[in-house]
């Protein structure tokens, strides 16, 4: 009994040793280094099968877009960026990346943009090069441009004219003023027109996708020394680029703003009800704080889905509000599908006075460690291949620009108290604060 009691106290201990703790909740070291031209890159090792996963990330996002003359060069540069270059056309490089079974996406987001391949260790140098002829050589024949814009274009067109992106779109028309987060009206317009600024398009490219704008992420199976040979070979010559276009402050807002869209067409009655809320920061308090109350007040546990949904059957579809998703100031949006347009008074007074006992409750404490604890877990859990972990680190590192962002996060996260959240709700989810936006079916929707 006494060597059984021993053992367990053993495996206990070991057990403890090993878990990460709150405070460093991602246990993978993380080593950083800048190039002489200002890339900065972040080495983190994983795994023995000799797989490797590298994000290459630009500070260039749809708000480096100087609006309303350039919409989506960042979204066609996206584009432009798995075509031709100098010394590899894409027959080349899909037949590399056949050879090696490279798998290679990219996306746009607000704020960055973002190339990420999987490969065997031993395909890295010759990706290196090909990423690194990108860009300086980017040679992209006219017919591929245009083909490319069109594909743009096309995108566009799939979905603007559907309920949720003519939401979308005038809640970004509306709810900023100043700041290139906002829609234009003439977004469309000026997507036509790409296939005649391929001139300027370019110059965007020439201007920001320069390593002084890049950050480079290599995760998986490597040796550190020969990695760090490859990146400087490839990456060391390349020379930094132009200062990024200065982003202007959003002022606060002073008084609720509200709109209406008639829908020209047959379609559910929609409510839309947005605040604005911090720029993802991985030492404000205020940013793991918003996190709670959407997970605490919005999800399908909270009194204010109970109410709508199941309750009082008003709502069919409740969209749960993101967190802080974008690097300045964003916005938290709610999106509820009606089950009738006579309803969107009740349903709006529901909502508030759901948002008042936010902002002037305390929260229950079990209830904030248990999702904290649910939290937790599903994050050490989700830490279970490579994908995972390199982009769990990758995320809050491009947004936040700070190599220790997963690990600040969640040391502020676990900090939060029940006061810290009804103080953020009643900083943030006030009336001067939010937008409103119905849609409904217009008078002329059926004939």
């Amino acid at each position: 009994m006494r060597n059984c009691m021993t053992l367990a106290l053993v495996l206990l201990l070991c057990i403890t040793a090993a878990a990460p703790s709150r405070a460093g909740l991602y246990p993978f070291k993380a080593e950083t280094y800048r190039l002489d031209n200002g890339m900065e890159v972040v080495l983190i090792k994983y795994g023995h099968d000799g797989v490797m996963m590298d994000f290459l990330a630009f500070d260039v996002g749809m708000k480096s877009e100087k609006k309303p003359d350039e919409i989506e060069y960042t979204h066609l540069m996206e584009h432009l960026m798995f075509r031709d270059s100098k010394n590899y056309s894409v027959e080349k490089v899909d037949e590399y990346y056949s050879r090696y079974g490279v798998y290679s996406q990219g996306f746009t987001e607000s704020d960055y943009t973002c190339y990420y391949r999987i490969f065997p260790r031993d395909a890295f140098n010759r990706l290196s090069e090909i990423m690194a002829d990108k860009l300086v050589n980017l040679n992209v024949p006219d017919d591929q441009y245009r083909a490319e814009t069109g594909a743009v274009l096309g995108e566009y067109l799939a979905h603007y004219r559907t309920p949720l992106s003519m939401l979308d779109s005038r809640l970004y028309q509306i709810a900023y003023s100043v700041h290139p987060y906002r829609d234009m009206p003439e977004h469309l317009d000026t997507l036509k027109k790409m296939p005649e600024n391929r001139e300027r398009v370019m110059s965007f490219y020439r201007d920001y996708y320069k390593p002084n704008h890049c950050r480079l992420v290599v995760a998986g199976d490597f040796d550190e020394k020969a990695t760090r040979e490859i990146i400087s070979r490839n990456y060391g010559p390349l020379k930094p680029g132009k200062a990024l276009p200065e982003i202007p402050a959003e002022p606060a807002q002073q008084a609720e703003r509200k709109s209406e869209i008639q829908y020209p067409g047959k379609t559910s009655a929609y409510l839309q009800i947005s605040y604005h809320i911090p720029g993802y920061d991985p030492k404000n308090m205020e940013v793991p704080a918003i996190d709670l109350i959407r997970d605490l007040y919005f999800s399908e546990s909270s009194s204010l889905y109970r109410r709508l949904v199941y309750q009082q059957k008003l709502v069919t579809s409740f969209s749960i509000p993101g967190g802080c998703s974008t690097r300045d100031p964003g916005l938290f949006t709610s999106l509820l599908k009606l089950r009738s347009r006579d309803d969107i008074g009740k349903v709006r007074e529901i909502f508030f006075s759901e948002v008042d006992t936010m902002r002037n409750s305390l929260c229950n404490s079990a209830k904030l460690d248990g999702i904290r604890e649910k939290r937790r877990f599903r994050t050490l859990t989700n830490m279970d291949s490579l994908n995972r972990i390199a982009f769990m680190f990758a995320t809050p590192y491009f947004l936040s620009g700070n190599p220790q962002a997963v690990n600040l996060y969640y040391q502020s996260y676990f900090k939060v108290t029940p006061e810290v959240i009804r103080a953020a709700a009643a900083k943030y989810l006030t009336e001067k604060n939010r937008t409103v936006i119905t849609l409904v079916e217009g008078k002329d929707a059926h004939e």
